[in-house]
Parts: structure tokens; sequence; C-alpha cells
């Protein structure tokens, strides 16, 4: 016979046999030539074909295995491959190794199609150079994407998200994996014209085009590993002289089937089990088996005649009630339960916590009680990322060693992070040094340049300056100036510590950086680039510093992941030199190839142990089975998981296109029905125990509904309803809960906090009483019984350490303000000198500093002038203003008002600010009579501090105006805050009267004594105001009138017109009201001037109180609480001092609204008691 014939034979690709006698006929009309062939190749392509069909626990990995052991002693010298699911490998290996008599084997490849493609691909020496992973088919797909993202119609958008290249892979996956040619999709875009499909599907044409194209320009091959491998599959001796058993699938793709058609063809006997019963019976079974008989269908049509044993009995279950579930639960129509229920559980549960607790208490209890072992248990989930680091924590707890079957992203490891971090930086050029990719490229911990300290420290300053990126190539000599309108400029010693070594570090930082710059823009392929990366990595010994971190890993679970992440980036990069070679490469194109390829590496999981808890998805773990079978998450959307449309395409559109012959993977039905198998795989895993569960409510407190399956379980009477799985309260009786010593002692002192206790957790305490290795942790767990969220009183000296490190006290009335607001935040602010973290961005502190030097700077001006704040005319306003604008402006942090769009408009609102501001303030000074005497006026003074001490209170005062002998004292306010007597008297707001007070004794001092008068003391809003409308305004509606200020004036109406000639009027600037006889209204803010000296004596006897206070280390924490309002909102300690107003022990100090006319009673009466003289100290 012709030798090519021959080739015909064993290379014809799988077809159905009469296709392959057209082709015959085809190649040599002679019947006498060709007949022959045909029987051969019916022999060849049905000798080797067998089949075991069985429902689930049928036994046919068990058949599989004993199968192999039998084979393998009768044929010692025969290769034999035993194919499951990729996930499936070290379960099936393990299974296989137990079923030998020595409980091992040699020679037996246990493997999945990759590690299958892997030993053909070494026996051949096979070139897979030009063969593309599914990871080179995306990097290629986002080089396209982002390249030509602007021809495309409606996939513009998404073509440019970081993710957007898995998608269109997977989409080309399913058109490959059912033979959908290019031309083929071309023509269905044509079909769909000017429709929304058609414009999708011509997107993607265009796509793929560019796609095969790419591959044919770089490429001498183009297809996937698995087209690779199907090729090469006739060539391999080993296949040609092995016996394949295949186990563990129940459905193959197009591309699969063609696969494991290859090994038919060409390997000397293949062994395929599938899920089902007869097929006669599968056929007419409707949904169910619906995957696995087409699987079976689609064989047999290409290969003709095969064997097939039918494997009727049930081997796996062990209790009736799990036999019954399988055969009859889902039979057509379904038959309810005819025998006892044990063996399966309906358990319901509170939440998520007490599902995964209840789980965890029973495998201990199987474990324990039953002579289980750890491997005998299983937990299913659908949804695995609601439970997969609870159940995590849970096992931890309950000490169960477990092995969660999951793909875990290596995106946050950091040497991803690093090599991420590095290329953003690479790619952004100068632009590249920001502080968010340095400081995620520092923060890794993979460069020994620097120390966590210096990082931490080198952030610090990068934030409180606001360094942008074009500064870190200049020198570094920042400066915080004291006061923004402050004449110098120049750093303080330790700011000239400080910048000597952050400039430093910045050298540091520049000369590892800017040589990897360097190199980078001098590579221009994606080979150079990936060469750079590369070099720059080892030189920095990152290999080193993984090894070292691998021998430090404590927990076996994580054993390995450092190398295999080295590893997996070293293979990406392969893989983008591989698919872009020499082609130039723009930074953005590597950029964006590099994140699609790095955000898509995961850590392939090895179990730790060989004893151990699985838990597993049910779709990776369906082939797995166990003595106890736990199923969590049995909601409603959850098992069975609710069907969504996903891909690029919508159900409706792949419907669509199904209609007219354009099959693309299943569709909605399909994917119903496979739900429907994944539920009977999970209902049929175990052989003992089954329990399924559902949680009532999820994380966030919202509302769960159980799924419809426990409804239909419970109503054909499968199973028994536990009780409801919950929290452990005082009076459980449970003794479940006690399952390991640390776990339950850690539930002892929730239970004993809330009596009554029952004799369950008595006795457990008294237990741990008794048990020396246990008694004195107990008493440190009890001890938060006993504790109380309280502060002790200070020891003297450290109080005067703290607060007093001069021998004597000197600080503003804004200190003894937070004192007296709450005096455990005045421990921590300015004893412990906690800060907030300065992160460079402004706050409505640098509004006010900015309005409050330009307010300065503009009335200093005028003073050199001999000029009042009168005299400014509009254009004096107009152009001061820009010019203290251009001065103040890089002051503030560092130029952050000039450095981008966000900071000018800022800016932008503050000088209009400023300029309204300084426009009120020339309108009333030419309103009044008072001239301006001092701005931001310093002082210090010594005030009584009881027991023959003085303590000394300094500050700035903003503005001080006098008539004669008559004080108006100012304070520019940026809010709104009102003054009322009752805040005054109770120490919230005490500045005005303290720098009245301040101000008469420094006269008293200079003078011999003090003349002056309290004219007024007034908050100034220099910002306006917002108001809260019922309504926008009508065309021509004044809006309401701001008001100018706040605060109380002395009861004189001369000088009430003298500062404001407008007063009692609308235009007036100060909020009085004169009555009939032209004084000043009782409701106005005014006091007498014995009223006036009875506050201030009032005032500095409360500083007094205060200072003695907080000299004595009092620190409770004890915040005011006034008019439903306390400084706890705002506070920046709370998560330091841990107030709850629920715990006894902690409560406010509730100040009473008091009305001012009370106040004012108060205040004359105190005035009638004191002695005559001119001391206000008396």
């Amino acid at each position: 016979m012709d030798a090519s014939i021959y080739f015909i034979i064993f290379f014809l690709p799988a077809s159905p046999l009469r296709e392959a006698e057209k082709s015959l006929m085809h190649y040599n009309k002679k019947e006498e030539v060709y007949m022959p062939v045909i029987k051969l190749l019916k022999e060849r392509m049905t000798m080797g074909l067998h089949f075991i069909l069985g429902r689930a626990g049928s036994g046919k990995t068990t058949r599989c295995c004993r199968d192999i052991v039998q084979f393998r002693q009768n044929h010692p010298d025969q290769t034999l491959f035993f194919i499951v699911p990729d996930q499936s490998t070290y379960t099936a290996e393990r299974t296989l190794a137990e079923t030998f008599p020595g409980r091992g084997f040699a020679d037996i490849f246990v493997v999945g199609f990759s590690r299958l493609a892997y030993r053909i691909f070494r026996e051949l020496h096979t070139d897979l150079g030009d063969a593309l992973s599914p990871l080179g088919q995306q990097l290629i797909l986002r080089r396209l994407l982002s390249s030509g993202a602007d021809s495309f119609q409606v996939l513009a958008t998404a073509a440019r998200q970081t993710h957007f290249s898995a998608s269109a892979a997977a989409f080309f996956h399913e058109m490959e994996s059912y033979d959908i040619s290019e031309k083929k999709l071309s023509e269905a875009a044509l079909s769909e014209n000017d429709t929304a499909l058609g414009a999708k599907l011509h997107d993607l044409s265009l796509l793929y085009s560019a796609y095969r194209n790419y591959l044919k320009a770089h490429f001498a091959y183009q297809g996937s590993l698995y087209e690779v491998l199907t090729r090469e599959i006739p060539h391999s001796q080993k296949i040609r002289q092995s016996c394949i058993w295949v186990d563990g699938f129940n459905g193959m793709t197009p591309q699969e089937l063609t696969l494991l058609s290859a090994l038919i063809q060409t390997a000397r006997d293949v062994t395929v089990t599938l899920p089902m019963g007869r097929p006669e019976e599968a056929a007419l079974s409707g949904s169910l088996f619906e995957r696995p008989y087409h699987m079976w269908e689609e064989l047999t049509h290409r290969f003709g005649s095969s064997s097939a044993e039918i494997l009727d009995h049930s081997y796996r279950f062990l209790q009736p009630v799990l036999k019954s579930l399988e055969k009859d639960y889902f039979a057509l129509p379904a038959r309810p339960c005819t025998v006892p229920p044990d063996g399966l559980t309906l358990q319901p549960a509170s939440d998520r916590t007490a599902e995964a607790d209840a789980a965890a208490r029973q495998i201990l209890a199987f474990v324990r009680d039953n002579g289980f072992r750890w491997r005998d248990i299983l937990v299913l989930l659908r949804k695995p990322d609601n439970y997969a680091d609870l159940l995590e924590r849970t096992f931890k707890r309950y000490e169960i060693p477990c092995f969660i079957d999951s793909r875990r992203s290596m995106w946050n490891h950091p040497l991803v992070v690093l090599l991420d971090s590095l290329i953003r930086f690479l790619a952004a050029g100068p632009r590249g040094w920001s502080r968010h990719t340095l400081f995620r490229l520092l923060k890794t911990g993979l460069l020994p340049e620097f120390t966590d300290d210096e990082i931490d420290r080198l952030e610090n300053y990068v934030l409180r300056f606001h360094i942008r990126h074009y500064q870190w190539n200049i020198p570094w000599h920042f400066h915080i100036p004291s006061d923004l309108d402050a004449d110098t400029n120049e750093p303080t010693p330790e700011e000239t510590r400080e910048n000597q070594f952050m400039e430093e570090l910045r050298l540091r930082l520049t000369n590892l950086l800017d040589p990897l710059m360097k190199s980078w823009e001098a590579a221009r392929t994606g080979r150079e680039k990936c060469t750079v990366l590369y070099e720059w990595m080892t030189e920095r010994k990152i290999p080193d510093r993984l090894a070292e971190w691998e021998k430090e890993e404590s927990r076996p679970a994580d054993r390995g992941t450092q190398s295999q992440v080295w590893k997996k980036v070293l293979a990406l990069l392969d893989e983008l030199v591989h698919v872009s070679g020499d082609d130039t490469l723009s930074p953005e194109d590597f950029l964006s190839m590099a994140e699609d390829g790095l955000s898509s590496l995961t850590f392939s999981l090895i179990p730790p142990t060989l004893d151990h808890v699985t838990v597993t998805s049910i779709d990776r773990g369906y082939a797995l089975e166990g003595r106890a079978v736990f199923i969590l998450g049995a909601n409603e959307g959850e098992f069975p998981f609710r069907i969504e449309e996903q891909g690029l395409l919508t159900d409706q559109e792949r419907e669509h296109l199904n209609r007219k012959n354009f099959l693309l993977g299943p569709d909605l039905l399909f994917r119903t029905y496979q739900e429907q198998f994944y539920i009977y795989l999970a209902l049929t895993r175990a052989r003992e125990y089954l329990t399924v569960s559902y949680a009532e409510t999820d994380t966030d407190g919202s509302d769960l509904e159980p799924s419809f399956i426990l409804a239909r379980l419970q109503s054909l009477h499968y199973g028994y309803t536990a009780v409801r799985a919950s929290a452990p309260g005082p009076d459980t009786e449970d003794p479940s809960f006690i399952a390991r010593p640390s776990q339950a002692l850690a539930l002892l002192p929730a239970m004993l906090r809330r009596p009554p206790v029952s004799s369950l957790w008595q006795s457990l305490f008294l237990w741990a009483e008794n048990q020396p290795e246990w008694k004195e942790k107990i008493r440190r767990i009890l001890g938060s019984l006993t504790w109380e969220n309280r502060a002790d009183r200070l020891p003297p000296d450290i109080a005067r350490a703290l607060f007093m490190p001069s021998g004597k006290f000197r600080g503003s009335v804004t200190q003894l303000e937070q004192y007296r607001s709450c005096p455990y935040s005045y421990f921590l602010k300015y004893g412990m000198h906690l800060q907030e973290r300065n992160d460079g961005r402004m706050n409505s502190a640098d509004y006010g500093s900015y309005l409050h030097a330009g307010l300065h700077l503009f009335g200093e001006l005028f003073q050199k002038q001999k000029k009042q704040w009168r005299d400014a005319s509009e254009e004096d306003i107009s152009r001061l203003s820009g010019s203290i604008s251009e001065t103040l402006a890089p002051k503030v942090k560092n130029g952050a008002l000039l450095s981008d769009a966000a900071g000018r408009y800022i800016r932008h609102s503050l000088d209009r600010t400023f300029r309204s501001a300084l426009e009120r303030i020339c309108t009333w000074s030419r309103q009044s009579g008072f001239q301006t005497e001092a701005l931001e006026k310093s002082f210090a003074v010594d005030l009584p501090g009881g027991d023959g001490n003085c303590f000394t209170l300094v500050g700035k005062i903003d503005r001080i105006d006098r008539q004669g002998n008559a004080l108006a004292i100012y304070d520019y306010k940026t809010g709104r805050p009102t003054l009322s007597l009752n805040e005054i008297c109770s120490g919230q707001r005490l500045q005005l009267v303290t720098y009245l007070i301040a101000l008469l004794a420094m006269e008293e001092k200079r003078e011999g004594r003090s003349v002056s008068i309290p004219a007024a003391l007034l908050y100034l809003y220099i910002s306006d105001e917002a108001h809260r409308l019922p309504a926008p305004l009508a065309p021509g509606e004044i809006p309401p009138k701001d008001q100018p200020s706040s605060g109380y004036f002395l009861r004189d109406t001369a000088l009430l017109n003298k500062l404001d000639s407008e007063a009692g009027t609308e235009n007036s600037f100060i909020h009085i009201r004169f009555g009939k006889d032209g004084a000043p209204m009782n409701s106005s803010p005014v006091l007498s001037p014995e009223e006036m000296k009875a506050l201030l004596c009032a005032v500095s006897d409360l500083l007094g109180r205060l200072y003695r206070s907080a000299a004595s280390g009092r620190i409770p924490i004890t915040p005011i609480l006034y008019k439903k309002a306390a400084p706890c909102r705002y506070c920046p300690y709370r998560s330091i001092c841990r107030f709850d107003p629920r715990l006894p022990e902690n409560t406010y100090e509730i100040i009473p609204a008091r009305k001012d006319s009370d106040i004012k009673a108060d205040l004359a009466a105190c005035a009638q008691k004191q002695q005559k003289g001119d001391n206000i100290h008396d």
C-alpha cells in the first residue's frame, strides 16, 4: 500500500468515517485501493475506544484505577496515562496510589491536558517558540487594542480598559473552540448591516483580522498550545504505545474533543468515563445529563461503533438517604424520599459567620467522635469569594488544617507591585516621579538601599511639602513659614538638619533610578525594555531577597510562593519578548501589555499536607468526593448560581446568531442546564454525611433567601432541618462551642459579661482555673471584664514634664479651651504631641492663614502710610489685593495654590473672598470713628494660678481699634462661630476676653494702671455666608444680608454710634437694636461696665482653674456636650481614646444651655459683691 495512504490513516484529522471515506475516494478513485484502507481505518478508529458510563457514585474512578492496576500487573512495560481535569490531578494521583497494593506506582502518568502537552513536547523536542500561550494571546491583543482603539465603532471605550484584552482573548478562544473562522465572523458582521450587533461584530472582526495578521507577520505557526498538541500527538511514540484512561470530565469543548480524538486515533487503547447512565436514558433525561451525553454522542459519531460498559450499581453512598437523593430526587418527575433522613442535614444559620462556625464545629465532631480523617471531609462553595477568607479564619480558630483550592492573584505580591510601579515610573518619563508611584515602589521591601524608617520619613517630608515630580532633580531647601506674612523665609536650625537628611535620601533615590531611566529611554524594542528590567532587578539582588523571605515563611501553604512569583514574572518577560520581539514599542503600549500580564498572574497552590479539609468551588471540585461533604451558601442566586450575561455578546445576541447557524459557545439555556448538572454533582459527592447550609443575613446585614433547592428537599422529605445556627450567648448549653481550649476561652469574656450565665460557661471557667497551663491565660483574657475606659491622673512629675517642660506653664488660650473641651484630647495633643499626618493638602486652616495674612499685610501697608482702612479706594483694594496674593500664594503649602488647576481655582476663590472682606472692612471703617491701633499684636501675660504660682498665656490679637480710651478687639474668623455669654463662662470661647485681660494687664504694667475701657469684643467674619433658601430667588429679589460680626459691646450709646454710625439700621455692621429711648435694647449683646468687669474676673478665675486642673495631671476622658454637639465628631484622636457613651464610665460633661439674660443677672450679682477698686484681678 502507498506510504501516503498510511499517512492518511494515521494523520487524517478526526472526522466521521463517511468524511474520511470521501477524502480517500477523492485521493484514489480505484475501489481496490481505497476499500482496504477504509477497512483498516475503521479497525484503527474503533479498536481502542471504550466507554465506562455510570451515574454519580457508581464507581467509575475506582474502576479506572483497578483497571490500571490490573493492566500494569499484566503489562509491566506498557506506558499508561490517566488523564483527568487539571485541578484534579493531585487527588487522582493519590487515589490511584492507594489502589496499588504497595500504595505507590511508577511510570504511570496522571496528567491534565496541560501537563500532557508538556510531556509530549518534551519527548518530541517540539519548538514552541511560535506557539502562543493564553497569556501571549492576551498581550498581543492588548497591544492591538491600544494602537487601534480609535478605529472601533462601539468598543473604543472598552478597548482602553485594563482587562478588556482578557475578554477579547476569551471570545477568540471561544471562536477557535467552536471552529469560527475569520471569514465567518466577517460575514456575520456584514449580514447584520448597521445594527448594534453588526457594529459590535464589525469591531470584533477588525480586531480578529488584526490579530491573525499579527500572527502571520511575527510567527511561523498561528495557533494555541492545544492546536500544537493536537498536531504533535500522532508523532508521539509514547502515545502510540500507551493505553489511556480519561476520567472526571462531564463535557468538553469542540477543541478539547478534537484533542481527545487525536489521542483515540493514536493510542492503542482509550477508555473514557462519563457521568451518565444508559445513553438512551440520558437522551430522555432532559437537561441534567445533556453535556456528558453530547460528548458521548459526538465521540461515537466521529468513531463509529465502540464498546461501552454501564455501571448500574451505586457504591459510593453508605446512607440510604444519599442513595435515594441521587436516584429519586433527580428523576423526572422527582420522587419523594421513603427512607430515614439520617445523613442529610439542612442547616439554617443567622449569618455567614455562624454558618462557617457551625460547619467547623461539625467537622471537629466528625474527626473527634466518628474517627474521620481531615481528608475525608470536603467543603463545596458555589461563590468562593463569599466564604474563602471567612473559612480560613474560622478553621484557624478551630485548629482545622485546610486547603482552600482557589486561584489567588499575585497582584499584591511585593515583586509584582515593584515591577508594575517601576514600569509606570519609566513609562511616565519625567512625570514618573510622582509620590504614589515612587513610594509604592519603595514600600515593597525589595530595595535594600532604604530602611523602613527612612522611607516613612521621606514620604512624610514629600507629603508635607507637597513635592511634585519636577522637584526631585533640584536640591531641597524647604521651609514652612511660621507666619505667611513674615519677612523672613529662612529655614530654622531643625528644618536645616531635616533638609540635609532628606537631601541625602533624594540623592540616593535619584542615583538609583536615573541610570535606569537612561537605559530605558535608550531601549526601543520590547526585547530591550525587558532586558533593562531584568538586569536592574538582578543587580538589586531581588531573587536573593525573595529566597530569604522564602526561608522565613512560617505558614506551610505559603512555602514556595516566592520562587513561584519570580518564575512567573520571568515567564511574563519572556512572553513579552516573544510577542513583541524586535518591534519598536512605545512606553504606553509596553505599560498596557505589562499591566494586563501582571494582573493575570496567579499562584499555583499545592496542598501543604496530605491530611487536610479541602475547600473548593463546585465547578472545580465536581470530581472529588468525601465521607462528609458541606455545601455552604445555599442561598437564592448563589446555589444554583444566578445565570448572568457574560462575555462580549449578550445572550439575546448569541441566540440571534445561533438561529443563523453561527454557533458560538454555550447560550443562556445551556448554562442553565449546566448549573443544574452542578447541583447534581454537588449533592452526590458525599458518601456518609451531607450538610447543605444557608445564611439568613449577609455580612452587610441585608436579608438573604434560602435556595429553592432547600424548599424542594424539604417538601420531598429529604434530610432533616437542624436547629438554626447562631452565635453563642450566655445561656447557651450546646457543648460543641467548647471545641478547642483557645477558641472556647476567647468566648468567655462576652459570655460572662451578661449574666445569668449557663453552667456550660461556668464549668469552662472552673476548668481553666484548675489547669496550670491555662490559669494565667484565662486571667489575662478575663481582664477585659474589669477593664474600664478611663484615664488615670498623671503623676505630678510626669504632668510637669509634659505640660511645663521649662518649669512653668507657657501656652495659648487655645490650649486651655482644648482642655475645657476634652482634657484627654489636650493631653494627646499638647502633652504627647500627637498630630495628624500632614499630607500636604490644603485645609480650612490654610485658607484662614492665607486670609489672615492678607488682611494683616493690607492693614500694615496702610499703617506705614499713616492711613486707615477707610482711606482705601476701590482701585487700592483691587491693586493691593492682587499684589498681596502674588506674595502669599507661593508660600501656602510650598506653592500648592500654583501647582495645578485645582489649586489655581482655590486661589481664585480665596482672592475673591479676600477682596470681599477688604471691601466690608473698609466700608465699616468709613462708618466708624475708631482708629486701627495695632495688627497682629503679640502678648505674653502672667496670670495667677493659685498657691503663689502663675502661668503665662501668649498669643496674637488680630486687630485692635481705639477711640480715646475705648478699645475694640477683633478676631478674624473664616467660619461663622457665634459668641454667647454661656460659651464664654463655660470655657468654650475664652479668646476675646483673654485678649482684653492681656491688654489691660500690659497697660497696667506699662502705665501703672489701666485706663482703657472695653468697647467691643468681636468675631469679624471674613468669608461670605452660605444661606439655605427654601426656593431660588426670584428675579430682582435681594438675597439675605450677611451677619458680618458677632460679639459683645459696652452698654454705651455714644460709643456704639462711634463704633458704627449706622448702628441700629440695616446698614450696620454690629448687631445692635435701640429702643425708643435711644438706649440699646435688652436683647442686644451689650454689657454694663460692671457686668463687663465681672466677666473679666470670671474668665480670669476660670483660666486659673483650668491651668491648675491640667497642671495637676487630671486628664479624664470627659468631653463636653453642649446643645447636643460634642467635640468628638471632628476629633482626630477618637481611635485612641475610644470614648463610648454606652459604657457606664464614659459620660459627657453636659453644659446646660443658658440664656444671656440669666448670665447677665449672675454677672450683675457678682459685680455687687466685688469690692470697689480699679484692680480687675481682685
